[in-house]
């Protein structure tokens, strides 16, 4: 069980996770998912905010065809960035071809969708915290050859790390919808200070 401590706001931050809980597409649909459940329980515990942080790429659908090329295209613009900024290593390769075996990745259109139908509200991301988003990723990249193709993408009140314009990583957050909405992610600095709150991190 989790100490949540009374009258402090619960934050919780889940980078590369949740797809692990997801299920094939043709699961009986009369059983709960696991994914499904954890939401459930998110929602009953109130968060503030809950930020996710998920691969922004279309690798769970019925096709086999359809999952292997997505994830071709995927998989090589990866292997791409990393190439291009020096940072393809034997370590980095282990990490992801542990991942490609775990294949089973959704876009953030769907990961919207399931959210919000478990009673999350998304918190739109602004002007603001883009802009400083894509200044930290610029001081990240600066220092490597090729760091310039590198971008910080917006859709939908939602952010992408992206490589040539093509999505990698997205990033969106959520408050519970009975949860007191006065923090909006709008006039919040990214990385800005955590205050008086719970904190709740599930990453690798």
């Amino acid at each position: 069980m989790l100490n949540l401590v009374p009258g402090k706001t619960l934050a919780v931050n889940s980078v590369l996770q949740l797809h692990r809980l997801l299920v094939d597409p043709d699961a009986d649909s009369a059983v709960p998912t696991p994914i499904d459940t954890l939401l459930d329980w998110l929602t009953g515990i109130q968060p503030r905010v809950f930020t996710v942080v998920e691969q922004e790429a279309d690798h769970n659908r019925p096709s086999l065809l359809e999952r292997f090329t997505n994830a071709l295209f995927h998989y090589a613009a990866m292997f791409d960035s990393m190439e291009a900024v020096g940072c393809r290593n034997v370590f980095a390769e282990a990490y992801l071809r542990a991942e490609i075996f775990d294949v089973r990745h959704e876009l953030v259109g769907r990961w919207r969708d399931r959210l919000a139908r478990a009673g999350l509200t998304q918190l739109p991301f602004g002007p603001r915290a883009l802009a400083q988003a894509t200044e930290r990723l610029l001081g990240l990249t600066a220092a490597f050859r090729g760091g310039a193709g590198y971008g910080v993408l917006e859709c939908g009140g939602s952010f992408a790390l992206g490589w040539h314009d093509r999505p990698l990583y997205s990033a969106t957050a959520w408050r519970a919808t009975g949860a007191d909405a006065a923090s909006a992610v709008n006039d919040t600095a990214v990385g800005g200070s955590k205050g008086n709150r719970n904190v709740v991190e599930n990453r690798q």
